[in-house]
């Protein structure tokens, strides 16, 4: 296998690849689809030409790249009934993509369930949008995630998430700074996957304590190199190993440790990679230890160099200049298309932005207005424009801003897998940028590295699942009565608030109705008609598909309540961070209520009454139409275990947290947990019948528990249920006319952040209180020609420094960001 032989124009026309460069830009999480390029070249889409690997590479380029979505948020930590603020950037992974960015964006909120969730339509504020949580939402850890429909096609851990706490107003708890010490845990990276002996090789190292060293030996106890930590607990060392021999680490530092670690063996097969920066050039050192392979270098978005190589050693010069910024990949393939080495290298931008970023004063008391005059500018001091959104929130909360940053995720987060710790590192640009590139070379080596069952990925075909939504639709199908199926038919749709009328006739039994746009809260009436005589349907709506589920919390190795109180600045030891309340635009004091007399009865007998001994229930424990129709979208199932923190799911069934019990049985220790006593319109049913039932389908929903539940011979819950029927003048319409109404997931309506203002006495003297967490918010800002752009706010009363957190990106598609901190 060969590629195409004008690999040198590539290289050596500086300005070609800039032009290239300046295009649009598309994105996943994966370094590139290293997947899709190799199991295109055994599609049948260019398979007409094996030869041609770059037009085989440039087709997946342009019209299957990933997409890229970062979101900005406000804060990181809110109390129940707050308003999450955030703003969705999109961009293609591919600089050469010819497809245009989706036109909606998903956001959700997320724990064992969706919690909640919202569709942003792209709009001259970009994807701007907000989220109120629950006011009984439950306290904790969740995880706010966004995606588009195209990115669905990815596994779920590529998708943008951000850690999101909801918190009491009593504080967190804090860990005592000195705690135990854990186990010693240490992996070792081959530089590109495989080494060989008798060949100088780097070894990366990655471990769970920052500072460590220690001595690699051989089986005789003979010292061959020294290692240590050099950023985040990652380091590397050189050493020459020998035929037949096997290597061990043993550590110095004072850590509690096993004392040995081996290192993983010599191969016999295959390739290395080796890659040093000298003089502003990468030399790329290949090593192949039999046969024939191409050396490839590519961006994720083309390959720019592609040559084939012999066994033995071979090297490649490459200057930085001119390369885009972000991951590169080299990698060794052989004719077959098996990789035999591959190693990532970062490539940093080599004209930065800067937020030069001036406040009207140097301290600020209550009440006051706040001017901010922000100015971009590149690395030669010469003005830059471009667009950004910005967060001012209460200094106290400093430590509670999002950790990600829009240029350490789209640059290197979404493009690797698992969790960066301290991603801001390598954009910081108070730290030299020497230090900046040694420690991402050991990110690249170490998180990025990874081995591929090339003979696996080789054989498959690429598979797009999910398209790219630019206008939004309806599906489903239809049936006939008694089962039979639908052989051509037609459907009208109606929607009476916004007059929207439509009708297609359809073959088959399937319906597809797209170049809709509509926003959240439209009811449709949806309706099948045969196209000729009278026959009668029975329509059904093809549910939202969701992005798999995915155990985020495993990617988080610190956890909130880790933060020592020497971090916060309040001092040492054990104690409590001390947080305030953050309830938007209402006093940090409780106040005390007079005394009230509730005079009307507390049970409540519902019109739709799922009991079959038909008795009344306090009211606080019955849900009815009307409350329960905000969450239709989602399983029943699921609402019932958010909702009711007493119950959970495993496998199909419902189960209750009161009944679990322990037993010991031929030394084993099994629990075991009992389903609640569960029926629906009268009829005791096993709570894994629920399987499939949305709460659009339930009229009313009852829950007791304790001993509310004795009448049913339970104390570990009840579930009461009675369905939707035709009672209602909706539900008559439906089946009069044979249609159904819906209320499909529309997007959001705008919402403006709202930021008191006090430029009058009257205002200034208001007795409202003003407690605000989040100043001000602002999602799209957009400088002039000279990348100025000014922006004002007020404080609030509290007395406290505040904390200015811009994200953004330039009309020529560089990112940017900073944080600034008031006196």
């Amino acid at each position: 296998m060969t590629c195409a032989s004008d690999f040198s124009i590539l290289i050596q026309s500086g300005s070609y690849i800039g032009s290239i460069y300046s295009l649009k830009t598309h994105n996943m999480k994966k370094i590139f689809t290293l997947l899709a390029l190799l199991t295109l070249l055994s599609s049948g889409v260019y398979a007409q030409n094996t030869d041609s690997l770059r037009v085989r590479y440039d087709y997946f380029s342009q019209y299957l790249s990933p997409e890229k979505l970062y979101l900005h948020i406000d804060r990181n930590i809110f109390t129940p009934g707050e308003t999450i603020w955030f703003k969705g950037y999109l961009e293609n992974k591919s600089y050469q993509s010819v497809m245009p960015t989706s036109n909606y964006v998903y956001v959700e909120l997320l724990r064992d369930t969706v919690i909640s969730r919202v569709l942003l339509k792209n709009s001259e504020e970009g994807f701007a949008g907000q989220m109120v949580l629950p006011d009984d939402i439950a306290l904790g850890e969740y995880i706010l995630r966004g995606y588009t429909n195209w990115n669905k096609n990815l596994p779920a851990e590529y998708m943008f998430y951000s850690k999101i706490h909801v918190v009491g107003s009593e504080g967190i708890s804090v860990k005592d700074a000195t705690k135990k010490k854990p186990d010693l845990k240490i992996d070792f990276y081959p530089e590109s996957g495989r080494y060989f002996a008798g060949t100088m090789t780097t070894m990366a190292f990655k471990t769970n304590y920052s500072n460590l060293k220690g001595i690699i030996k051989n089986s005789k106890g003979e010292k061959v190199a020294d290692f240590c930590t050099e950023h985040d607990g990652m380091g590397r060392f050189i050493f020459l190993p020998a035929e037949g021999e096997r290597y061990y680490a043993e550590i110095s530092s004072d850590v509690k440790n096993d004392n040995k670690y081996a290192l993983p063996e010599p191969s016999g097969e295959g390739g290395m990679i080796n890659i040093r920066y000298k003089d502003e050039e990468i030399i790329i050192h290949s090593f192949l230890l039999k046969g024939t392979a191409l050396l490839i270098l590519h961006n994720g978005s083309e390959i720019y160099y592609c040559e084939s190589v012999s066994a033995g050693s071979n090297i490649v010069r490459v200057a930085e200049k001119g390369l885009a910024k972000g991951i590169n990949h080299a990698l060794l393939m052989s004719p077959e298309g098996e990789i035999l080495a591959e190693r990532l290298f970062f490539i940093y931008e080599n004209d930065n932005v800067g937020i030069d970023l001036k406040l009207d004063k140097g301290q600020y008391k209550t009440r006051e207005r706040v001017v901010v005059n922000t100015t971009l500018k590149d690395s030669t001091g010469q003005p830059v424009a471009g667009e950004f959104s910005v967060s001012v929130i209460d200094g106290n909360f400093k430590l509670f801003s999002q950790e990600e940053s829009i240029d350490s995720y789209m640059l290197i987060s979404s493009e690797l897998k698992g969790k960066i710790n301290d991603p801001g590192f390598y954009f910081n640009r108070l730290i030299p940028l020497k230090e900046r590139k040694g420690a991402v070379d050991l990110l690249m080596m170490v998180q990025g590295w990874r081995y591929y069952d090339m003979e696996n990925l080789y054989s498959h075909s690429p598979q797009v699942k999910y398209g790219k939504e630019y206008t939004q639709s309806i599906s489903g199908s239809v049936e006939g009565f008694m089962g039979r199926r639908a052989n051509g038919f037609s459907i009208n749709l109606f929607a009476p608030e916004s007059g929207l009328s439509y009708r297609k006739d359809f073959e088959g039994c399937d319906y597809y109705i797209d170049s809709l746009d509509f926003p959240d809260g439209v009811s449709f009436f949806l309706q099948a008609n045969s196209r000729v005589g009278k026959k009668r349907f029975i329509t059904n709506i093809e549910n939202d598909i969701f992005a798999p589920r995915y155990t985020y919390n495993k990617l988080y190795s610190t956890p909130i309540n880790s933060i020592s109180e020497e971090e916060t600045g309040r001092g040492s030891g054990i104690g409590k961070l001390n947080i305030f309340p953050i309830i938007d635009n209402d006093s940090i004091k409780s106040i005390q209520l007079s005394e009230a007399v509730v005079t009307a009865s507390a049970y409540y007998r519902p019109r739709h009454n799922p009991s079959p001994y038909g008795q009344p229930f306090e009211r606080t424990n019955v849900k009815v139409r009307e409350e329960l129709k905000k969450d239709d979208f989602k399983e029943i199932q699921d609402y019932i275990v958010q909702n009711y923190p007493g119950f959970f799911k495993m496998g199909d069934k419902i189960l209750s947290r009161r009944s679990g019990s322990i037993n010991q049985k031929l030394g084993q220790t099994a629990s075991s947990h009992s389903e609640p006593v569960l029926y629906v319109d009268g009829t005791k049913w096993s709570t894994d019948q629920l399987i499939g039932m949305n709460v659009s389908d339930v009229e009313t929903l009852i829950v007791l528990k304790g001993n509310d539940g004795v009448l049913y011979k339970s104390v570990w819950g009840v579930i009461l249920i009675s369905m939707r029927r035709g009672d209602s003048e909706i539900d008559k319409q439906e089946i009069k006319s044979n249609g159904i109404i819906i209320k499909p997931l529309g997007w959001q309506k705008p919402t403006r952040f709202y930021s008191p203002v006090y430029d009058t006495e009257e205002l200034y003297n208001n007795p409202k209180p003003d407690y605000r967490t989040t100043l001000y918010w602002n999602p799209s800002i957009k400088t002039d020609r000279n990348g100025i752009a000014t922006f004002e706010f007020y404080t609030s009363d509290y007395t406290n420094p505040f904390v200015i957190r811009i994200e953004g990106k330039t009309d020529d598609g560089r990112y940017f960001s900073g944080t600034v901190f008031s006196n």
